[in-house]
């Protein structure tokens, strides 16, 4: 949340009167004075500042950098009005935690991210086709973040987001991870979220949070320890009504910290449409010591879920000459099946 800080300086001349006076004075037009008296030799000169302190309101902030690329962390590129003039967002800074930001069509010029970003949603509706390169900045959204066009580049940032996703546009991950941190329900992920727009890693960890994937998904980080990874929360694949199809090319870990509870579970769609949930990738089948699915933790308390509803199609997909995959349940995990296991 962005802070102004104003700072004077003045000395008082001579009597202890006249600057009680002035402060009484001063006391109605500054929230906080700070006042320090200096007595040497007998001179008695009072150096008095005082500090203002005023919060900025929270507010929309428009994209109107004025050079392709510019910059994000210049006020004159962002503005309280679509298309308007610049250093008016927020009565003259850059973004903050409390700020929405949009891109719309008004604007195309790409954003080059130079500081760490921590703001409350992002909007790009679909009118606003260039390009946002984090540069391998954290980038923090409280909200939601709706990526409409162009292209969002997440480099090897750490990304946190604690609305729902959404991408319509292309979402190159990178090596990033994105982390969804919600505490409360309802939250979903959806759009492209496969091919040019997978993710790279992934985690859930919110107390009381809940997560629909909606569309199909694709984790790539490959043979990696941590490419999907569930503390607390619960991540639901599919929205119950259509086919999807989910990808994890490392490992999975579900409530792995003793304290944790977390579900990954498949959602359970009509007959004659079927999840189908990859661990390892079918069409290649790469050596991946790590494909597989941890639930629960070695020991303490918790609880690890893993919950395969029905008409899910559940491939462990091994290289035959140099790895496994399959599923471990410790001792805080939970394994629930509906429908028959097939050994082929």
């Amino acid at each position: 949340m962005p802070y102004r800080h104003y700072v004077n300086f003045a000395a008082l001349i001579s009597s202890l009167v006249l600057y009680l006076w002035l402060r009484q004075i001063l006391r109605v037009r500054f929230r906080l004075i700070l006042a320090g008296v200096i007595l040497l030799l007998g001179f008695s000169p009072f150096v008095y500042f005082y500090l203002q302190t005023t919060q900025a309101a929270a507010t929309t902030c428009y994209w109107v950098g004025d050079t392709n690329p510019a910059l994000w962390n210049d006020a004159t590129h962002w503005s309280s009005s679509s298309g308007g003039a610049g250093s008016t967002c927020d009565g003259g800074v850059v973004p903050g935690s409390d700020d929405t930001v949009i891109f719309d069509g008004l604007n195309l010029n790409s954003v080059n991210v130079d500081v760490a970003v921590s703001i409350a949603a992002l909007t790009n509706a679909g009118g606003y086709s260039g390009a946002l390169n984090t540069q391998n900045y954290s980038f923090a959204v409280a909200g939601d973040f709706q990526w409409g066009a162009g292209a969002f580049s997440a480099g090897s940032s750490a990304m946190t987001i604690s609305g729902s996703y959404s991408n319509s546009g292309t979402f190159t991950a990178g090596t990033s991870t994105v982390t969804f941190n919600a505490t409360t329900v309802g939250k979903t992920l959806s759009g492209t979220m496969t091919g040019g727009s997978a993710f790279y890693k992934i985690a859930f960890n919110g107390v009381g949070g809940a997560w629909a994937v909606t569309n199909s998904m694709t984790v790539t980080a490959p043979n990696a320890l941590d490419t999907l990874v569930i503390g607390n929360g619960t991540v639901t694949l599919g929205d119950g009504l259509v086919s999807g199809s989910f990808e994890v090319d490392g490992k999975t870990t579900i409530a792995n910290t003793a304290g944790q509870t977390g579900t990954l579970q498949t959602s359970a769609v009509p007959q004659g449409q079927t999840i189908t949930f990859d661990i390892n990738n079918n069409a290649t089948l790469p050596s991946c010591a790590n494909c597989i699915i941890t639930v629960g933790a070695t020991s303490g308390a918790g609880q690890g879920n893993l919950k395969i509803r029905k008409n899910t199609v559940l491939r462990l997909n091994p290289n035959a000459t140099s790895s496994d995959t399959g599923i471990e349940t410790e001792s805080t995990g939970y394994l629930e099946i509906q429908g028959s296991q097939d050994d082929t």
